[in-house]
């Protein structure tokens, strides 16, 4: 299960990554940038929270499920905030809709008569 799982996390990764470049350098020719930033960074982030999670266990005892869950919700974290980095470094941040202004906002009011 080794011999098949170790490649095929650094194959999908190395391929997303080169997904990535085609579709980047597409100029709107390809899509997909969501989908091949998922699959890039899906290996490298379990990899993370599996070395945060055993540095992690270093530091409790592990007897409890309170130490358990502690450890997991601290490699959950780091993950969290690795990946929201990465994903907004290679896709960019959300575009926010222009919110016209209502039309009795812009115009002046008259005086009463």
């Amino acid at each position: 299960m080794l011999l098949i799982g170790v490649p095929t996390a650094i194959c999908t990764t190395i391929l997303g990554a080169l997904a990535i470049v085609k579709i980047k350098h597409s100029h709107g020719r390809l899509y997909g940038l969501r989908f091949a930033t998922a699959e890039t960074l899906l290996f490298p982030l379990l990899a993370l929270f599996q070395t945060v999670g055993g540095i992690a266990a270093c530091f409790f005892n592990q007897k409890t499920r309170t130490d358990v869950g502690i450890m997991v919700s601290i490699a959950l974290v780091v993950c969290f905030f690795a990946g929201c980095a990465a994903w907004r470094a290679i896709v960019g941040k959300p575009a926010v809709p222009k919110i016209p202004a209502r039309a009795d906002e812009t115009k002046p009011e008259k005086p009463a008569a």
